[in-house]
C-alpha cells in the first residue's frame, strides 16, 4: 500500500475531483495560488528562523541568546524572496507584515521553550504486511517550560479555527498518534496561527470618537432658539447658532462628522487579532479514533488506485462547494471539462507534472524516548 499523507486524505475527503488531478493524475499548478503562494513563503521563513536557534545549541539559554541573530537571517531570507520574484497577492497582508505580526507575538524562544527539531518528515509504517505507511512533517517540535514535548503546526488563515473548530480538526491528532507510534514522547500539540486578512480594529466608542474630534479642534454648533430681553424687559426668542457639548450627538451622528474630518472610525488592531496560540490536549482515544480514520481513508484511496484510470476518472464526482471549490487550483479545468471544451491548451500552459517526494527511512529520534 502506498503513503497516504494527511494533506491527501483532507482533500480526498474535499473533494474526489480534486484528489483525481492532484494525486492521480499527478498535476500542479505551473504558477501557485495566491494564498497558498503567501503560505508557502511564510513558512520559509520560519523555517529560516528556527533552524537558525536551532545551531545556536540545544540550550534554552544558548537559543534565547539567539533571537535577534534568527530574525535578522529570517529577514534576508524574505529579501531573497522578493529578488525571486514573491510577491504577496493584493486581498492580504503582504509578507512582511506576517512575519512583523509572527515576531511581536512569538509564544516559544522567548517564553522559554527548547526547541528540538524544525521542518522533520517522518515516516510510520503501521501494517508491515501491505506496507502501508503515513507520511508526514512537523512545522516545530520544542519542549515547553515544564519539560512537555509540543508538536506545533503553523497556520496561515484568513480567520482563525476557535477551539471548537480546532477540535474537530484531525491533522494534530493524527500526527501525536503517528509520532507515539514512532517510539517518541508526544505531551499535546498546538496550533500556531497567523492572521493573513487586512485587520480594522475594534470600533470605536462614543467617548473615543468624541474624544478625537475635540483634538481635531472640531466644535459643533447647532441652532437654537436663544432667549433674548428689549431695552424695555420684554423677552423674545431668537435661533441662533450655538455651541452643543459633541457628548449630546448620537453615535451615528459623531461617525459621521468622523468621516468628513478622515478620522479612522476603527482603532488599531489588537495584537489577539493579529496572532493566535491554541493548544490542542487530545485524548488517547480522541487521538486513536482519528488515526484510525487516517487508515480507513487510505485503505479507500488505495483500493480506488488499484482501478483503471478511466474508471477512477468515472468515479471522481465534484463536490461542487462554493467554499471548495473558490480555492482549488483546478477549478478552471474542472469547468472546461464539464462545458466540453478541449483542456489541452489548459494542460500544456497552466500545469505541470508534481515531482514527488524522495522516500525517506523513519526519522532518528528528536525526542527523549518515553
Amino acid at each position: 500500500m502506498p503513503s497516504v499523507s494527511h494533506s491527501r486524505a483532507d482533500n480526498y475527503l474535499l473533494c474526489r475531483r480534486k484528489d483525481y488531478y492532484g494525486y492521480i493524475l499527478g498535476l500542479q499548478k505551473v504558477y501557485e495560488s495566491d494564498s497558498t503562494g503567501l503560505g508557502s513563503a511564510y513558512h520559509q521563513c520560519l523555517e529560516v528562523l528556527y533552524r537558525t536557534i536551532l545551531a545556536a545549541g540545544t540550550t534554552r539559554r544558548k537559543q534565547k541568546a539567539a533571537w535577534k541573530q534568527a530574525v535578522k537571517a529570517m529577514h534576508e531570507h524574505y529579501l531573497k524572496l522578493l529578488k525571486e520574484g514573491f510577491e504577496s497577492p493584493d486581498n492580504r497582508v503582504d509578507l512582511k507584515e506576517l512575519l512583523r505580526r509572527y515576531v511581536n507575538n512569538e509564544p516559544f524562544v522567548r517564553e522559554g521553550w527548547l526547541i528540538k527539531d524544525v521542518e522533520k518528515e517522518f515516516l510510520l509504517e503501521y501494517d508491515e504486511e501491505t506496507q502501508s505507511r503515513f507520511r508526514f512533517v512537523i512545522d516545530l517540535i520544542a519542549e515547553d517550560p515544564t519539560g512537555k514535548v509540543v508538536i506545533i503546526d503553523h497556520k496561515t488563515a484568513w480567520d482563525f479555527f476557535d477551539h471548537e473548530m480546532a477540535s474537530l480538526q484531525g491533522q494534530v491528532p493524527k500526527y501525536i498518534g503517528a509520532m507515539r507510534g514512532l517510539g517518541y514522547k508526544v505531551h499535546y500539540g498546538a496550533y500556531s496561527q497567523i492572521r493573513t486578512r487586512p485587520i480594522r480594529g475594534e470600533k470605536k466608542l462614543k467617548p473615543q470618537l468624541v474624544s478625537e474630534l475635540e483634538k481635531a479642534g472640531y466644535v459643533h454648533h447647532e441652532l437654537a432658539a436663544v432667549e433674548h430681553e428689549t431695552d424695555e424687559g420684554e423677552q423674545f426668542f431668537e435661533e441662533e447658532l450655538v455651541e452643543t457639548p459633541l457628548s449630546k450627538l448620537t453615535v451615528k451622528e459623531l461617525e459621521q462628522l468622523a468621516k468628513e474630518h478622515r478620522i479612522d472610525l476603527y482603532s488599531g488592531p489588537t495584537e489577539e487579532q493579529q496572532y493566535e496560540y491554541l493548544p490542542i490536549e487530545a485524548s488517547a482515544h480522541r487521538v486513536i479514533r482519528t488515526f484510525e480514520e487516517q487508515v480507513a481513508i487510505a485503505e479507500e484511496i488505495t483500493a480506488r488506485e488499484q482501478l483503471p484510470v478511466e474508471e477512477v476518472e468515472r468515479i471522481s464526482f465534484r463536490t461542487a462547494n462554493k467554499m471548495v471549490c473558490k480555492s482549488c487550483d483546478f477549478r478552471d479545468l474542472c469547468e472546461a471539462e464539464l462545458a466540453g471544451r478541449s483542456t489541452k491548451l489548459l494542460l500544456q500552459t497552466e500545469f505541470r507534472t508534481k515531482e514527488k517526494r524522495p522516500e525517506i527511512e523513519v526519522s532518528e529520534d528528536v525526542a527523549e524516548e518515553a
